[in-house]
């Protein structure tokens, strides 16, 4: 790793460890943070972590499928909610 003169970055090369994945939609009010880690095989899908605000509050789901949690931040009183997310086979 070399340190680059101009904004203190470090180039590497080869493969990174990790990739991270930023997207958004304004008029959804989302923001979709997708990692995909190189160190595992390929069959493995990215770790999805999606923000959506609503209702004066944040919510955040991590995972994709069965295995998705969603936590709710409320904005006021600055409380959180843990909840699996429902899914046609396993209800909540």
């Amino acid at each position: 790793m070399e340190l680059e003169e101009e904004g203190a970055l470090f180039t590497v090369e080869g493969t990174p460890a990790k990739i991270f994945t930023v997207t958004g939609d304004e008029a959804l009010q989302t923001l979709v943070i997708s990692e995909r880690d190189n160190t595992l095989p390929a069959t493995v899908p990215d770790f999805v972590t999606k923000w959506t605000w609503s209702q004066e509050a944040w919510s955040m789901a991590e995972g994709t499928g069965e295995d998705a949690v969603e936590t709710r931040r409320d904005a006021f009183n600055r409380r959180k909610i843990r909840r699996k997310t429902a899914t046609a086979s396993s209800p909540v």
